[in-house]
């Protein structure tokens, strides 16, 4: 079986953080031979709307040639929240590049809407105002379509 070289998966069952007030999974992102364990809340949403909207998110960047989306990772209640974590992906032709970003109220407005997150995450960016390049992890266009499994068989995997 060919490795996915772009996957989210579940890596843990859910559990709560007294500190933070906050019930929450840790899921593994791999892009290429990066990854990273990210602390997913489920404070908002269930670990179901979490598999719909990356299904959702990684059809998207796959039938457009030129996008940018992302997938959210930690979403909070879209009318009272501080920020929600999302890796934006901009698609430019055979080129897939990811990043990860905190959207902020202050930067959004009132309320959060994921039918606007394209316009939250904006164009990509190669390097900010002070000439500093962001972190960011790239896969061709052809390896990031390859990876259709994980459309297909996102499910969570309790270790």
């Amino acid at each position: 079986m060919k490795k996915l070289l772009f996957n989210i998966e579940f890596i843990d069952r859910p559990s709560w953080d007294e500190e933070r007030d906050d019930h929450y999974i840790y899921a593994k992102i791999t892009i290429g031979e990066f990854t990273e364990i990210l602390q997913i809340s489920l404070w908002h949403w269930t670990i179901d709307e979490y598999v719909r909207h990356w299904k959702d998110a990684y059809v998207r960047i796959k039938d457009k040639p030129n996008c940018s989306y992302a997938f959210v990772t930690q979403m909070y209640d879209p009318q009272n929240f501080e920020y929600i974590r999302v890796w934006p992906v901009y698609r430019e032709g055979d080129k897939v590049y990811f990043h990860e970003m905190l959207l902020l109220s202050e930067n959004i407005g009132s309320q959060f809407d994921i039918n606007k997150l394209s316009e939250y995450v904006g164009d990509r960016e190669v390097e900010n105002d002070n000439g500093a390049k962001p972190s960011e992890w790239s896969l061709t266009s052809k390896d990031f379509i390859e990876s259709n499994g994980f459309a297909d068989d996102l499910k969570v995997s309790i270790s």
